[in-house]
């Protein structure tokens, strides 16, 4: 199924279509659905990467999910050089629509670091993506306000955090230490 044939479709936040394929914007995730035949390298990886990188920036983390609508390749072994030209990238996943898809999805899995890559619906993936990519955001949320409290330059204000009773108390007992620091 194309993204813009689902559910998710009316959370389209931007748009970008190039000789590689169509890109999706999320808030936190990109779609990426290939073209037909492509055989995606680090010579025509730029077409793409560069899009994320104008969108996402160098820092904000995101997630991304290969829709494989159509039949292209990869070339897994460049999967590293990708990597580190996307050092924000958090999460991966990938949709195989037919037999040799979910293959292929299954295959992609075996290079990349994530727990799960490959799923059955773009549904799931989006999901499993986007929880990723929310949890890391979360903890770089506490962990700049830690900083904050720990320089004692600032005092943080925690309003609408949800946050638990471990984690609440190790900043109320930080604050006090910096107040009497």
């Amino acid at each position: 199924m194309k993204i813009i044939e689902s559910d998710l479709s009316n959370q389209i936040v931007a748009f970008v279509q190039n000789k590689l394929g169509n890109i999706f914007f999320f808030n936190h995730i990109a779609v990426i659905e290939l073209n037909e035949g492509i055989h995606f390298n680090i010579k025509n990886a730029p077409v793409i990467l560069n899009e994320l990188k104008a969108y996402f920036g160098e820092i904000r983390p995101f997630g991304v999910v290969a829709n494989r609508i159509n039949s292209y390749s990869v070339d897994l072994l460049d999967t590293p050089k990708y990597k580190a030209t996307l050092k924000n990238l958090i999460s991966y996943g990938v949709v195989g629509h037919d037999a040799a898809s979910k293959i292929n999805a299954t295959i992609e899995s075996s290079f990349c670091e994530a727990e799960k890559v490959d799923h059955d619906t773009i549904y799931d993936a989006i999901n499993n993506v986007y929880n990723t990519v929310k949890k890391v955001n979360y903890s770089r949320e506490i962990n700049l306000k830690i900083q904050s409290l720990s320089n004692c330059n600032t005092l943080v204000v925690l309003q609408n955090e949800k946050l638990n009773f471990n984690t609440f108390s190790f900043l109320i007992l930080l604050s006090t230490v910096c107040l009497f620091y």
